[in-house]
């Protein structure tokens, strides 16, 4: 039997099948990945910016690409012992595959925590939702390494903790923003708008696939089409879990220094503070503040990690 966590009674020609599509998708993703991975890396060491700030990228996106690339290994090891006839356990490809995902996907959340915490500083309660979650995933992740049942509840807690995370670092940008246009005019309100629908699209594309992968996992497997589809999504996830990553830098890196647009939208703002201003009555520049809305003070030195 081909390593797919599903066993079953199966014709040659569907087992064949069980071990052809999962591989396929498998090394079909993992190529884009790497390619992504490469472009990525060279957009980071291209952007002029902290040191620490880059090191932290760098490590985290190497880190994933070797998992993903552990995991195509694995994934050819098992084609090529089920080829040779060598029997192994059943199991042995499921924990393989739950553990490396579990270990790219703390990863990738810790990355989305620290982005989310620098444009969160004023207000760091909004972090607790998810370093909790991060905390609480690393418990059940171990946990699925021995009953691989408790993979349901690492998989929910993952989706609910990207959708969290996806939409308060979106909505911030938002209100940046929003505050921006008021105040500055609808330059940089197009360059926001990459910003937004990067970091939509990168969030969007993994929780898609942690969904499937759930209605994939809840539904009766008692058809060949149903233990394919469900063995396809599984194994392609760890994949996702990188590409997202990589493509938010890449997205955005080609587009737009998201660094130098936020810090120069603030200090226009902040500039706009003590605005001088004609009084008419008699004829002289005074200044007084003007009328705005406080956009806080987001510590935006480590927005360029997106681009």
């Amino acid at each position: 039997m081909a390593p797919n966590v599903i066993s079953g009674s199966w014709t040659t020609r569907e087992s064949d099948a069980l071990s052809l599509y999962p591989t396929v998708a498998h090394l079909f993703l993992y190529g884009l990945h790497t390619s992504l991975f490469g472009v990525a890396i060279g957009i980071i060491f291209a952007r002029k910016r902290r040191l620490y700030d880059k090191t932290i990228h760098l490590l985290v996106l190497t880190l994933l690409f070797i998992i993903c690339t552990a995991s195509a290994i694995a994934r050819l090891v098992f084609v090529g012992l089920d080829t040779s006839g060598i029997k192994y356990s059943n199991t042995t490809p499921v924990y393989i595959i739950i553990g490396l995902h579990c270990f790219a996907n703390l990863i990738a959340d810790a990355l989305l925590i620290y982005r989310c915490y620098h444009i969160w500083t004023p207000y760091k309660f909004i972090l607790y939702p998810p370093m909790l979650g991060l905390l609480a995933n690393f418990g059940i992740g171990i946990a699925a390494l021995i009953d691989w049942n408790f993979y349901w509840l690492f998989m929910f807690i993952t989706l609910v903790e990207n959708l969290y995370l996806t939409a308060v670092t979106a909505g911030r940008i938002w209100y940046i923003n929003r505050e921006s246009k008021i105040m500055l005019g609808s330059k940089v309100h197009s360059r926001y708008q990459v910003i937004m629908a990067s970091i939509l699209e990168s969030g969007s594309l993994y929780c898609l696939v942690l969904i499937v992968t759930a209605l994939t996992l809840a539904l009766p497997r008692h058809a060949f089409s149903q233990v394919l589809m469900f063995n396809v999504m599984l194994n392609i996830q760890i994949q996702i879990v990188g590409i997202a990553q990589s493509l938010l830098i890449v997205r955005v890196g080609l587009g737009v220094d998201i660094c130098s647009m936020v810090e120069g939208s603030i200090a226009e703002l902040s500039n706009l503070e003590a605005a001088p201003v004609l009084d008419l009555q008699d004829e002289q520049v005074v200044t007084q503040p003007s009328e705005r809305v406080s956009v806080g003070n987001p510590d935006l030195s480590s927005l360029p990690v997106l681009g």
